[in-house]
C-alpha cells in the first residue's frame, strides 16, 4: 500500500529526517518512535507534501507522490490528522467535515459526515457547534473524522494523544483499530510509547534524524532492554 525509499525532508538547509525506508500493507500500524525533536512529525508532514523532500521515493499502490501537491496526494489515498488538530476554529463541526470532502464526490459527503457521526456521537450532537468551542478530545475526534472524509487508503496520525484524558484516547484508538481491521494502513507518530507500541505491527526508531532500529512490534518485543527502554522513552520528554 505504501512504500517509502530513502527519504529525506527538512527545513531550507535543516535535515529533518534522512534516508527513511519502509513498506507498509493495508490494514497495518506503523508506530514511528523517537525522542522529541528526533524527526517523527516532520517525516509524517513530507509524507503528507507538507514538508519539502530533498530526495527519495513516496508511493501508493505503485504510485509516485514526490512531486504531488498535499492536495493531489490525498486524491491518491493519503489523509493526515496532524499534530495540534487543526481544525477550524471558525467553521461548525459540519463545515470542518464538508472541507475535509472536498475532493471527493459531493453525493458521497454524506456518507463521510455519517461515518464520523457514527465513531464520534458527540460530534452528531454539536455538529451546528462552532468548531472552535469543542473540548480539546472533541478537537481530536473531529480532526480524525474531518481526516477520514475523504476515504484514505493509507492515514497518517501525528500525536493524537498528546493533551487528551485517557477515556478519550481509548476512543481515538478504537476507530484506528475498526480503520485497521477495514485495511486502512496507519503510521501513527505518538508521545505516549506504550500506546504506540501497543498498536503496532512495525516500529520505526528514529535517533538525531535517522533510523536506528525497525521491525516488526513482536521483534522488538523480543528484544527487552531496547523494549524497555522506548517504554520509558516518554517519561523522559
Amino acid at each position: 500500500m505504501l512504500e517509502v525509499s530513502k527519504l529525506s525532508c527538512g527545513y531550507g538547509d535543516i535535515v529533518a529526517a534522512r534516508d527513511i525506508s519502509f513498506r507498509l500493507s493495508s490494514g497495518e500500524v506503523l508506530s514511528i518512535i523517537g525522542a522529541n525533536g528526533a524527526g517523527k512529525s516532520s517525516t509524517l508532514m513530507c509524507l503528507s507534501g507538507l514538508v519539502e523532500q530533498y530526495n527519495g521515493s513516496i508511493q501508493v499502490n505503485g504510485v509516485e507522490l514526490a512531486k504531488l501537491k498535499p492536495e493531489q496526494r490525498i486524491q491518491k489515498g493519503i489523509s493526515i490528522v496532524p499534530e495540534g488538530r487543526r481544525i477550524f476554529p471558525d467553521l461548525s463541526v459540519l463545515e470542518n467535515l464538508i472541507v475535509g470532502g472536498q475532493i471527493v464526490d459531493k453525493s458521497t459527503l454524506h456518507l463521510g459526515c455519517e461515518q464520523a457521526f457514527n465513531y464520534f456521537p458527540r460530534l452528531r450532537d454539536r455538529q451546528r457547534q462552532l468548531a472552535g468551542s469543542l473540548s480539546g478530545g472533541e478537537q481530536q475526534m473531529l480532526a480524525i473524522g474531518r481526516a477520514l472524509m475523504s476515504q484514505p487508503k493509507v492515514l497518517l496520525v501525528d500525536e493524537m494523544s498528546l493533551g487528551l484524558m485517557p477515556k478519550v484516547v481509548d476512543e481515538c484508538y478504537e476507530v484506528l483499530n475498526d480503520l485497521k481491521q477495514k485495511n486502512v494502513a496507519i503510521v501513527l507518530v505518538e508521545q505516549n510509547t506504550e500506546r504506540a507500541l501497543n498498536a503496532a505491527d512495525q516500529v520505526l526508531l528514529i535517533e538525531a534524524s535517522q533510523v536506528t532500529w525497525q521491525g516488526s512490534a513482536e521483534a522488538l518485543k523480543q528484544t527487552p532492554e531496547l523494549f524497555n527502554s522506548l517504554l520509558g522513552l516518554h517519561k523522559g520528554n
